[in-house]
């Protein structure tokens, strides 16, 4: 389900996780979810783990990633690969890893993400959190897409999820968290675009 959903809604993120478990064939899918360690990611990836996925857990902070990795023991189809979204070559070590290991990526989860800015004012915020939290927010899921579509294009399958926020909805914008709305308004664009690029294709 290629939606943009929210990280304030967690039962909305439920209903589009169910419809992408629900929408599983008997092929055992790869699936990667960022930020996979703590919150919704974690979640995430049991309800996947459940679905017969074999999920790859990523995070930037490898022994937080191999904590959630320990809780989840009863997971043997969960794996952990370190991966800061804001690096470029931890993005293409992670592509080299996935086509290694299982030749194919079916559903990448965009998680991961930073709220740096807590009831700041646009006029104050400093632009180095502004651009911090793009890297992290924004361009992070606009790399992992570049990166991991054309594997799903090549496989002719595709599902993806970027987990946003009501701040980032234009019919809700309002004053203050300026970098993390902006940094959100635009994930949710570039879910529109891709969609629309996409929609002759089996990437959803």
């Amino acid at each position: 389900m290629f939606e943009s959903t929210s990280h304030n809604k967690i039962d909305k993120n439920d209903e589009h996780i169910m419809q992408i478990t629900q929408d599983l064939d008997q092929i055992s899918h790869v699936a990667i979810v960022t930020g996979g360690n703590r919150g919704i990611g974690y979640e995430i990836c049991k309800e996947l783990s459940m679905s017969g996925c074999r999920v790859v857990l990523t995070n930037r902070n490898e022994e937080e990633g191999k904590k959630a990795i320990a809780s989840l023991h009863d997971h043997d189809n969960i794996s952990y690969h370190k991966l800061d979204v804001t690096d470029l070559n931890d993005i293409s070590g992670l592509k080299g890893w996935i086509l290694k290991k299982y030749g194919r990526l079916d559903i990448l989860v965009n998680n991961a993400g930073i709220y740096l800015d807590e009831g700041v004012s646009v006029f104050e915020v400093d632009e180095k959190i502004v651009q911090e939290t793009l890297a992290a927010n924004f361009y992070g899921a606009f790399h992992m897409c570049r990166a991991f579509v054309p594997i799903m294009k090549q496989n002719g399958y595709g599902r993806i999820v970027n987990i946003s926020s009501g701040y980032g909805a234009m019919n809700e914008m309002g004053g203050y968290q300026a970098a993390y709305r902006i940094s959100k308004a635009s994930q949710n664009a570039l879910t529109l675009i891709m969609a629309d690029e996409l929609r002759d294709l089996n990437i959803k």
